[in-house]
This record gives C-alpha cells, structure tokens and sequence, in this order.
C-alpha cells in the first residue's frame, strides 16, 4: 500500500479485497500499454559471498549461469520435489533479488534462513523499501515514450532510469519495474499509462501460464505438472538441490501425467476440482490453482489437469457443475 499511497490515484477494493481502477480493466489490457501496482508481490534481497552458491544448491534454476543484468523464473521443492514456492530470481552487482508472492515471503525468509548454518549469506526482506509496478504494453500497439528503452526479450534486466530497473517477464511484452517508493511512484505519474489493477494483472499472468500457488497448491505439484520444464524454470544439468532426484527421474524415465493448461467457466475459484463423470460416480481431474473473475462474471484460470482429461467435457465441482473450456499451451 505504500506505494498507492505515494501516488494521487483514485482505486477501490473489489470484493476480494483486490485493487480495481475501474470495470474496463479488462478491455484494457488487450487495447492499450498499462500500469499496475503489483502489490501482493514481496522483494527479497540476498547477498554475501556464498550467495550464488548457496542459492544453486536450493533453487531448481542454474543459478551459477545467472549473470548481472539477468533473471530467471524459478523453484524451491520439497525433498519429494513438490514445488513450494515459485519466483523470479534477479542477478544484481551484488546479489540477487526475489520477487515471490507476498503472502510466501515470510515464510520464503524463514525457510531460507534455516539453511544458511555457516554460510556467508544475508537475507534482507526489502518490501517495505521498494515498490514494484507491472507494465503491460503490446508491441502491436504504439509504444509510449516512456518504454522505448524497454528490450521486449524475455528475462533479461534493464534500468529505464539510473533508479529504476525493469525485468522482461513476457516478450508479448510486459515487464515487472522496482525501486525506492518514491522513485518508482513518480515515473508511475509521469509514465500516462493507463491504470489496471490485480485481477485484470492476474488475468495476463493467466494467458502466459505463469501460476502462483497458495493453499492447496503449496506443496503439491512436481515442477513438470506446472510447466515449469517448458518454460525454462528448471535445468537438468546442474547437480543437487532438493527434490532433485524425484524430478529428474520424472524426465529421463518417468512420464508426466498432468500440464498446467488455462480455462474459462461461468464460475470457479482456487481450490475448486475439476471433475469428469464415470456412471454416476465423478472423478477428480484436475485443479484449480489460479483464476481471476471478469466484470462480465466469466471465471478465467490455470488448473493442473490429468492429460488424459484434456479432451472431454469437464465440469468445476462435480458433474453438474459449470463447464470448462481448456486452452493447452
């Protein structure tokens, strides 16, 4: 909120207590670049000389590869190679710097700090300090003066301002821009975007497939069933990091039997199955872990799905319950 409260915007909650601009939001955002406060992601910095090893034997990322002026998306699994937690990864001079879901950040920290031991690593929670704005702005559209620097590539770093820094995190394009408060509210005024808020943000996170788990997710899924192999998250070349074992496995001799894929319905929510009918018995094939509602009422989300599911009717709850319609991607 610190952030809202350095720039003079006029917002509401909506009903999930999520910031709104307005009910055009969503048409918004496939007309015209726009501007978001992305304020339920947390900025975690992490520094010291054993930083960039200490992270490599954590993350599923190659760490070691991550130079200055580059990101990653990556996980930290469970021993059982559940992903517990997903995040961008930022190489700075002097460290890295983790952008993760705020309501994971406390426990992201506390998790960290108990692996640490001797390690010459400092974790510092600097949300409190720096403020982070979600840029959407595609290429088919004229590009404002105030993205022209903006690289529309995929994960690599840039300082649109000797006080700002903006990462690519999809070449359709849309950047995730950090900094002090202050710095980064007075390019959010001077910018002219217009203004969109969570869910409308949350909705393009949806069409690129890029999940954030809560609940019943943490904990649940093997980086595969998230796609996380596909886009990059993962390396198999690099040697041990928890949960290692048990996904490489699933690589070299396994087969997956779940992919993340998106979907829409007239009503659903995280948490809610998805259920196929067999006789009179349902039968559970799939999960909803993100999903945005539209001012129109359509529900639009990412499920884990059984991938002999993909292709008849499915329904949110039980058999009776909405139909969905998938997009693989």
């Amino acid at each position: 909120m610190i952030l809202l409260d350095a720039v003079p915007v006029s917002y509401r909650r909506d009903q999930n207590n999520e910031i709104e601009f307005g009910s055009d939001e969503f048409q918004a955002i496939t007309e015209s670049p726009c501007a978001c406060p992305v304020t339920d992601l947390a900025a975690i910095r992490i520094t010291g000389s054993d930083a960039r090893s200490f992270l490599h034997g954590q993350f599923t990322s190659d760490v070691r590869a991550l130079e200055a002026g580059q990101g990653q998306l990556s996980a930290w699994c469970t021993p059982q190679g559940r992903v517990s937690f997903l995040f961008h990864l930022c190489a700075e001079a002097e460290g890295f710097l983790v952008l993760i879901s705020t309501s994971e950040a406390a426990r992201f920290v506390a998790r960290l700090k108990m692996f640490v031991l001797r390690a010459q690593v400092v974790i510092d929670d600097c949300s409190e300090r720096i403020a982070i704005l979600g840029i959407s702005a595609p290429r088919t559209h004229v590009v404002p003066e105030a993205l022209t620097d903006f690289p529309p590539t995929r994960l690599v770093i840039t300082h649109p301002t000797p006080t700002l820094t903006a990462l690519c995190i999809d070449p359709s394009v849309r950047y995730l821009v950090w900094g002090e408060v202050s710095a980064v509210g007075a390019w959010w005024s001077a910018c002219g975007l217009k203004n969109i808020g969570t869910a409308a943000w949350r909705a393009l996170d949806i069409a690129q497939g890029l999940p954030r788990l809560s609940g019943c997710a943490i904990n649940a899924f093997l980086p595969q069933e998230l796609n996380l192999d596909v886009i990059n998250a993962v390396s198999f070349d690099k040697g041990c990091y928890p949960g290692q074992e048990i996904i490489a496995r699933l690589k070299y001799r396994g087969a997956v039997k779940s992919r993340l894929v998106a979907g829409r319905t007239s009503a659903a929510a995280v948490g809610h199955k998805l259920c196929r009918a067999l006789g009179d018995s349902p039968l559970n094939a799939g999960d909803i872990i993100t999903c945005v509602t539209t001012p129109s009422g359509e529900s639009r989300f990412l499920a884990v799905v059984a991938l002999n599911a993909l292709e008849i009717p499915l329904h949110v709850g039980d058999p009776q319950g909405p139909l969905v319609h998938l997009v693989k991607f």
